[in-house]
C-alpha cells in the first residue's frame, strides 16, 4: 500500500536570519541590493532595493541598506557596465584621472582592510585595488564624502542627471556637431539670460564662453527635438559655445550637443511665460549610438527629400529654381554645422 505524500511547502522564512553575524546579513541581502538606475534591474528607474524595499523592512534593514558595503559595489558595477556615464564621472571628479597610480591596502585575517598595528597575531596582507577601484578611492578622497552612499548620490545628481530649461523645436540634432539659433520669443530671450547668467559680458557679446566642473554650472540647457513633451521623451543636452544678446533680449546663439538624455519630469516655471523646465537623465552608450545613428538616417532622409523638391521644382519652372524656405513657429532659428539641414523657425538666418 503506498502512502500518498505531499510536496512540501518551500520555506519562506529564516528564523534564525537576527543571529547571524553582520557580515553574512550583508552577503545574504547583497543579491537583492540593487542601487537606482542598475542596468541589470531596470537602468531607467530611480526605484531600487537599497532605496525602496530593504528600509521597509525593518530598523536593522534600514541601517545595513546604507552601510558603504552595498553602496560602494553598487559604484563599481556601474563603472563596470557603463563606464560611459560612470567611470566619465569618476575621472572628472579627480584632479588628473589618467595619473592615478595603482593603490594598494592592507587586509587582516577577516578580510576587512585595515591598518598594521603591533598586536596583531597574523601580520596583514596587502593586496592591489583594481584600477577602478583605485579611481573610486581618489574620487573618494578628492572630494571627501562621508560615504559611498553620498558619492553615489552625487554622481546622479551632478553628472547624469540635469534640471533646466527647455528649447522645443524638431530637427536633427548629432553630438559633437555645432549649430546656430536665433531666440526672438520672449520665453527663449529668457531661457538664453538665465544659461548665461553666470558667464562674464564679454561672453554675452561673443567672446569666450567659460566652462565649469559640472553641469550646474556650465552653459547647458534641453533642446527638445523630439515630441512629444513628456516623461520618457528622448531630448538632447546643448552647450553654449558663443552667444550674442542683444539689448532687446534677442539672440544668436552656437550650441553644441553634448549628450542625449531622457525626460523625466516637465513643468512650466513660475513667472516665465510658457517656458518649460525638465529634469532629464542621460543616456547610456547603446541607447546613445543608436540615437546618433537615428539623427545621421534622419537628416539623410531630410537632404535626400530637400533634393527631390528642388528638382521637382526646377523641373515645374523649366529648370529654374523659386528658391522658397519655410518656416515653423518654435521661436528661434535652426542651421545645422554639418551642412546636412536647416530650417527658419520664424526667425533671421544667421
Amino acid at each position: 500500500m503506498q502512502v500518498a505524500t505531499t510536496p512540501a511547502e518551500p520555506c519562506r522564512s529564516f528564523s534564525l536570519f537576527p543571529y547571524l553575524h553582520d557580515d553574512l546579513k550583508l552577503t545574504i541581502l547583497s543579491f537583492v541590493a540593487d542601487a537606482p538606475f542598475e542596468p541589470r534591474f531596470n537602468r531607467n528607474s530611480s526605484r531600487s532595493g537599497l532605496t525602496h524595499a530593504l528600509p521597509q523592512v525593518s530598523r536593522k534593514f534600514q541601517q545595513l541598506s546604507d552601510t558603504d558595503f552595498f553602496w560602494k559595489h553598487a559604484i563599481l558595477r556601474q563603472v563596470e557596465n557603463e563606464p560611459f556615464l560612470w567611470k566619465t564621472a569618476l575621472e572628472r571628479m579627480v584632479a588628473t584621472p589618467t595619473a592615478v597610480a595603482p593603490a594598494t591596502r592592507t587586509v587582516s585575517q577577516g578580510g576587512e582592510s585595515s591598518e598594521p598595528t603591533s598586536c596583531s597575531l597574523v601580520p596583514p596582507m596587502p593586496i592591489t585595488l583594481s584600477p577602478n577601484e583605485t579611481l573610486l578611492i581618489a574620487a573618494l578622497e578628492q572630494k571627501g564624502y562621508p560615504s559611498f552612499k553620498a558619492m553615489y548620490q552625487d554622481i546622479v545628481t551632478y553628472h547624469l542627471r540635469y534640471v533646466g530649461p527647455v528649447f522645443c523645436m524638431g530637427g536633427q540634432v548629432t553630438l559633437g556637431e555645432p549649430y546656430g539659433l536665433h531666440f526672438f520669443e520672449p520665453r527663449y530671450r529668457a531661457l538664453i539670460a538665465q544659461v548665461m547668467k553666470d558667464q562674464p559680458p564679454e561672453a554675452k557679446c561673443g567672446g569666450r564662453v567659460l566652462m565649469g566642473q559640472d553641469n550646474a554650472s556650465d552653459p547647458i540647457f534641453i533642446h527638445a527635438n523630439r515630441g512629444p513633451l513628456e516623461p520618457t521623451t528622448p531630448a538632447t543636452l546643448v552647450r553654449v559655445q558663443r552667444c550674442e544678446i542683444f539689448p532687446d533680449g534677442r539672440a544668436n546663439v552656437e550650441l553644441l550637443p553634448i549628450a542625449h538624455v531622457w525626460l523625466e519630469k516637465i513643468w512650466v516655471q513660475p513667472r516665465s511665460g510658457t517656458l518649460h523646465f525638465a529634469q532629464c537623465f542621460k543616456m547610456g552608450q547603446d541607447a546613445t549610438h543608436s540615437m546618433n545613428q537615428l539623427a545621421r538616417q534622419e537628416q539623410l532622409a531630410h537632404v535626400m527629400s530637400h533634393l527631390a523638391d528642388h528638382l521637382s521644382a526646377e523641373d515645374r519652372n523649366g529648370g529654374r529654381s523659386n528658391g522658397v524656405g519655410h518656416t515653423s513657429s518654435s521661436g528661434g532659428y535652426y542651421s545645422s554645422g554639418s551642412g546636412g539641414f536647416s530650417s527658419s523657425a520664424g526667425g533671421e538666418e544667421y
